[in-house]
């Protein structure tokens, strides 16, 4: 069972609230670029501040399925975002 499209919408158009530094605007747009099944544990896990066995009954899958998606999305994140914040 998936989240809601409008937990992991983008942000509205135009510019970014003025707190958002360059950083974390390059690392926001690769999130918004990661495969559904990896931004939604991303979202859960880092900006809603669940812990991977939450996220596990939200989503009704296994911790540890939970456990390897935020993992892969990492290197995900990483690989696209590797040089850019360097």
């Amino acid at each position: 069972r998936r989240l809601p499209r409008s937990v992991l919408s983008p942000p509205p158009p135009g510019p970014w609230p003025p707190d958002f530094s360059d950083e974390r605007q390059m690392v926001m747009s690769a999130v918004q670029n990661l495969p559904d099944i990896y931004k939604e544990v991303i979202y859960l896990f880092y900006y809603e501040g669940y812990k991977a066995e939450e996220i596990a009954r939200l989503m009704r899958r296994n911790p540890s399925t939970v456990r390897s998606r935020l993992q892969k999305a990492r290197e995900l994140l990483k690989k696209s975002l590797k040089g850019d914040l360097l």
